[in-house]
């Protein structure tokens, strides 16, 4: 079911939504399920909390501003979560080319990138886009790489289109005015990736791949660009910042210059380390600046910002990796392999290495 930029699964323990405007998963339990159905079919809010307007609400509602994007993503609340564990997956990543003009230092992504691997045909496209909604997630980004760059894009959309929420994770060094009425027409969100307002900050961390082309401040001015182009065209935008010793000291100055621009949802990821050698000097560059990070001190002073100067006017999610922590994410290689990370493993790891291409242990009952 889709409604109001809402990819809504509907399922006997409850419900579970993906709200493309602000980019939250949320989670209504079985006994609400018929209560939030109705408002949203019929748009009567007369018996609904005001909570589920701030969140299911937010985007098409209400402004994102007006929402409560930092309240619980279990409603009501989290006390009535249950430990209920889905049979299909939230969220699946698709790779869907290993080209990026981007060099990022801290690519956690190299190993399924340029040489390593080889960009799909459109048939493999539409092989690999049906295999990914056998699984049916209720959320898919299109990521790489960077999935701007590929030819595909748009049928890759097309694909999904209707059957998951769709998000494109992209660099933003080459959005298209077509693409971003595509995805404005579509209801697809756009998460840009930028880790400072300072041109030379910025660049380190984020430079070309092409060292002919690299020249002062160019990474940024394209990143900004296709930011202002997403806010407006009134496409649902995240920024996504990874936090480094290089970059620490300036992400309040951040915070405020994506205020001024108007962006209302802003993730920040703490650096976390690449798991190929390939990255190893770039991440250890960062890492070797002379600061000391505070994670919990940095989030009560974004969150006093926030509040005192930026008229709660942005949602701030943080995303702290601690030293063993790997991912659990299921993502999809350009060829159609479906791969994870385990805690004890570094890189990634086949889930199926008797199907890779359609994991038999991940099929929906």
């Amino acid at each position: 079911m889709n409604i109001y930029g809402l990819h809504i699964r509907i399922e006997e323990d409850g419900l579970y939504i993906y709200n493309s405007h602000s980019g939250l998963i949320y989670y209504i339990i079985e006994s609400e399920k018929n209560k939030v159905l109705y408002w949203l079919k019929t748009n009567d809010t007369s018996n609904i909390e005001d909570f589920y307007l701030k969140t299911i609400g937010a985007g098409w509602l209400m402004p994102l501003k007006d929402s409560d994007l930092s309240y619980s993503q279990i409603l009501p609340n989290l006390s009535q979560w249950e430990n209920q564990i889905p049979d299909f997956p939230l969220t699946i990543n698709w790779f869907i080319t290993g080209s990026c003009p981007l060099n990022c230092l801290y690519c956690y992504a190299e190993d399924l990138m340029r040489k390593n691997v080889k960009n799909p045909s459109l048939n493999e496209i539409i092989r690999i886009g049906s295999a990914i909604l056998e699984l049916k997630p209720l959320v898919v980004v299109i990521t790489g790489g960077d999935p701007l760059v590929s030819p595909y894009l748009i049928s890759a959309i097309e694909i999904l289109q209707g059957r998951a929420g769709i998000l494109i994770d992209t660099s933003g060094y080459i959005l298209k005015e077509e693409i971003a009425n595509f995805c404005k027409l579509n209801n697809v969100g756009i998460r840009i990736s930028l880790d400072s307002s300072i041109p030379e900050i910025n660049n380190f961390q984020r430079p070309l791949y092409n060292k002919k082309h690299q020249r002062k401040r160019i990474t940024l001015d394209n990143e900004i660009k296709s930011i202002i182009l997403c806010l407006e065209k009134d496409i649902p935008l995240t920024i996504q910042t990874v936090l480094t010793n290089y970059n620490y000291e300036y992400i309040i100055e951040l915070g405020d210059f994506l205020y001024s621009l108007g962006v209302k949802v802003w993730r920040i990821q703490k650096l976390q380390e690449p798991s190929i050698s390939i990255k190893k000097e770039g991440f250890d560059s960062l890492n070797n600046v002379n600061t000391n990070i505070n994670y919990n001190e940095l989030i009560s002073l974004l969150r006093k910002r926030n509040s005192d100067d930026w008229k709660d006017s942005m949602s701030i999610k943080f995303t702290q990796n601690k030293e063993n922590d790997r991912n659990s994410v299921i993502l999809v290689s350009p060829d159609g392999q479906f791969y994870t990370e385990k805690i004890n493993n570094y890189g990634k790891v086949l889930i199926d290495n008797n199907s890779p291409f359609r994991p038999s242990c991940l099929n929906p009952q």
